[in-house]
């Protein structure tokens, strides 16, 4: 995501939650490790891929009506798996999954609507599209590599992002909502 180029808009659009530093730098890293040509940012998908056939201003303004009475959020990364049905390898969600679930819920609808080819579960995707023995040798490096790794596993969900895909399959960013911070009121 977040890609550059001058390749030409297409009609799909999703809402992500980038990773925040050293944990995006890391999934990255590990996501070209195992899909060479990668250059998707690490991210939580809140709506996966999807057609928006109303304007896209017209969703900005309910996705922003939805996400302005949303605190943030923490999620917490789990182990490495891999969905039987896609092949796609991923870091399972722990905490803030259901959050996430009930935030899918309630973005999609009205202009983000969309039958989903999956079910949605929330999930941060370290390779796709990978065939045969590719998926095994990419789970086994992504098992150990995550293993290894010795930052933190957890992160505040502080804002999402509204992405559009191009014809080369980069996606653009559009535009960022933020979640509201919660206030502590000392008595």
């Amino acid at each position: 995501m977040d890609g550059t180029g001058t390749d030409s808009l297409i009609n799909s659009f999703s809402l992500v939650a980038y990773l925040p530093e050293p944990l995006a730098g890391f999934v990255d890293a590990l996501r070209r490790e195992i899909q060479p040509g990668s250059t998707a940012r690490g991210h939580v998908t809140l709506l996966p891929p999807r057609p928006i056939q109303s304007p896209v201003e017209q969703a900005c303004t309910e996705i922003a009506a939805v996400l302005e009475s949303e605190f943030t959020f923490d999620v917490q990364l789990g182990k490495v798996c891999v969905f039987p049905a896609s092949r796609v390898v991923h870091l399972s969600i722990g905490d803030g999954s259901a959050t996430l679930i009930r935030l899918h819920r309630v973005l999609n609808r009205g202009a983000c609507e969309h039958l989903e080819m999956f079910y949605y579960h929330p999930h941060v995707t370290l390779a796709q599209g990978l065939d045969g023995d590719a998926v095994n040798k990419a789970t086994d490096v992504a098992a150990a590599k995550w293993q290894a790794y010795e930052g933190k596993r957890s992160f505040a969900v502080e804002r999402v992002t509204l992405v559009q895909n191009t014809e080369q399959n980069n996606w653009r960013n559009l535009q960022e909502f933020s979640l509201r911070t919660p206030v502590i009121a000392w008595i």
